[in-house]
């Protein structure tokens, strides 16, 4: 599953870049307790979330075998997981 994560890095930085623009808008949602706002980030999320798993699905097949099933549950576990976690001190959230 790590080789997918890192061919979604690599052939869509917009998407990712994405994600993690959302990422920081839902935490700032988070901090202001904007009700509204965060149902709206949420459905982002899930929609973006989606269509990551989808390229990764597409990507691999065009590069290799494609995912399995398991592979892809652990996929759209994984990336929902990575709103949660915090961006490292001195670390850039800019790919590429």
């Amino acid at each position: 599953m790590a080789w997918a994560t890192n061919l979604l890095a690599h052939r869509h930085q917009d998407l990712v870049e994405q994600f993690l623009d959302l990422r920081q808008a839902l935490r700032n949602s988070q901090e202001h307790l904007a009700r509204r706002q965060l149902r709206a980030l949420a459905e982002q999320r899930c929609a973006l979330v989606h269509t990551l798993t989808g390229k990764a699905r597409q990507d691999a097949a065009a590069v290799g075998p494609p995912l399995s099933a398991d592979m892809v549950s652990g996929l759209e576990e994984t990336l929902p997981a990575a709103f949660a976690a915090p961006t490292p001190p001195g670390c850039s959230h800019k790919v590429g």
